[in-house]
């Protein structure tokens, strides 16, 4: 029994990494080479990049505008995410060591390198906070194959950036109760 579930387990995130991670790594390649705002989502990922780039020269994100930033090409409808940043703080904070170190190995960053991470974060305390073999493949499975979480994380929008915070309070406070 042990058995069986580990390899459906391991079939559920195998087809995960396929299909969710797969995609965004190929979109975030995709991206690399078409241009910024090429393949991704706007505020979850041009935008908040910006932000972060606007950190480390020393400009206040919620003062500064987007319309000379990538962001302003993204779309052709009026957007009025050009002129603020709707996210609270710790959206880019969170992000700016990941960009560091990703500037510092790849010489350039996509900020679904940290959705992706989060995710994979995600999916780990899904199965943990579930109890028996059962409840665990259908947690991870409900998180880790729905399909517009899976979106979400493909294309960049902060839902799954959200959706972790939430489940690592959870988690703790499960752990606080043992």
């Amino acid at each position: 029994a042990v058995a069986v579930y580990r390899l459906k387990m391991g079939l559920v995130f195998a087809v995960v990494v396929l299909v969710v991670f797969g995609q965004t790594l190929l979109f975030i390649g995709l991206r690399h080479i078409a241009g910024p705002a090429a393949y991704t989502h706007d505020g979850g990922v041009i935008q908040t990049e910006v932000t972060i780039n606007y950190l480390f020269s020393g400009v206040n994100p919620y003062l500064a505008d987007y319309v000379d930033t990538p962001l302003a090409a993204w779309g052709t409808e009026n957007r009025t995410a050009l002129y603020h940043f709707p996210y609270l703080p710790w959206t880019f904070l969170f992000s700016a060591p990941f960009h560091l170190l990703s500037q510092a190995i790849l010489g350039w960053f996509d900020q679904r390198f940290v959705y992706l991470l989060l995710f994979a974060v995600t999916l780990v305390l899904t199965k943990s906070l579930a109890r028996g073999q059962v409840a665990k493949l259908i947690a991870v499975m409900v998180i880790g194959l729905n399909p517009i979480l899976a979106s979400d994380v493909i294309f960049g929008q902060i839902d799954s950036f959200l959706l972790f915070w939430i489940l690592l309070a959870i988690w703790l406070l499960r752990l606080g109760e043992s």
